[in-house]
């Protein structure tokens, strides 16, 4: 196997934020994997993920959201979801400037999953694939009415008041020293604006509205255990495409990170196997 190399840069936003990405790549590469990251973590939990990926000729790229990891703007907040949006589709454009001449398929997790079904459905970047993990299109615990509308009073007031997000660490792996890892790591974040959650909770359903419109060819995975984004919102995701578009897996007992389960590397195997199949490399150099 070719050697990794691992390296950063900086790109701005549409409002000047400066937002970290990583790339991980050999030598050579047949197919490439822009990661979006879900909320309070960043990227470089995805290393292990990447350097496998690389192994198996992938180029993989992934970047900190704003407000994440090493990015500017105020902590686990945005101004709005489609702020996001924007945000994701200048990183694939940077992907596509580096890799013009590989397949680029997208892999969302959780908060970055819900982007990456609002950004096919609703603005159809060119992708050859995508891949699904954990979305959150519907929560595991339901936000009552009333929360919901204190809620929206608060952000009326003060936008960026902070509240917590409320994840349990111990439901996203089995595998115990990674989630103690989690907890130590300082740039791991607990809360989150009450303006990026009320967004959050609205994108849901935009995002479930949409999904019929997905025009690329998606593997949707997810832990059935899953106590943070409810598998539900995975079986809607499937059911939601043409027959024979999607491919749906579901992990029994596993959490909410199937890529940081101990079993993370069949999870992969399953994604790597899926792209073969669907991303062909007839005329790719």
């Amino acid at each position: 196997m070719d050697s990794v190399h691992a390296s950063t840069e900086y790109f701005k936003t549409n409002d000047g934020l400066a937002l970290l990405e990583r790339r991980w790549r050999a030598d050579s590469a047949s197919r490439c994997v822009a990661i979006v990251h879900g909320l309070a973590e960043h990227s470089e939990r995805y290393d292990l993920v990447a350097r496998q990926l690389v192994s198996w000729g992938y180029a993989v790229y992934c970047f900190d959201q704003r407000g994440h990891g090493e990015s500017e703007g105020t902590r686990t907040d945005s101004p709005s979801f489609e702020s996001l949006l924007d945000d994701v589709e200048i990183f694939l454009a940077r992907v596509e400037q580096a890799e013009p001449e590989l397949p680029r398929i997208l892999l969302g997790h959780s908060m970055g999953g819900l982007e990456a079904v609002a950004l096919l459905g609703q603005r159809k970047p060119e992708l050859d694939a995508a891949v699904i993990s954990a979305p959150a299109l519907v929560p595991a615990v339901k936000t009552g009415a009333i929360r919901r509308g204190i809620a929206r009073l608060l952000r009326s007031i003060r936008p960026t008041l902070r509240v917590g997000i409320g994840l349990d660490p111990a439901g996203l792996t089995h595998d115990a020293a990674l989630v103690k890892r989690y907890i130590d790591d300082p740039r791991v974040d607990s809360t989150i604006t009450v303006r990026l959650a009320l967004e959050l909770i609205g994108a849901g359903s935009g995002a479930r509205a949409s999904m019929n419109q997905i025009q690329v060819p998606l593997l949707v995975l997810h832990g059935d255990a899953d106590p943070i984004c409810s598998p539900e919102g995975a079986h809607l995701l499937h059911a939601a495409q043409p027959t024979g578009q999607s491919n749906l897996i579901l992990y029994p007992m596993l959490l909410h990170e199937i890529l940081n389960e101990p079993e993370w590397r069949d999870v992969l195997a399953d994604m790597h196997a899926w792209i073969e199949r669907v991303v062909p490399l007839e005329g790719i150099a």
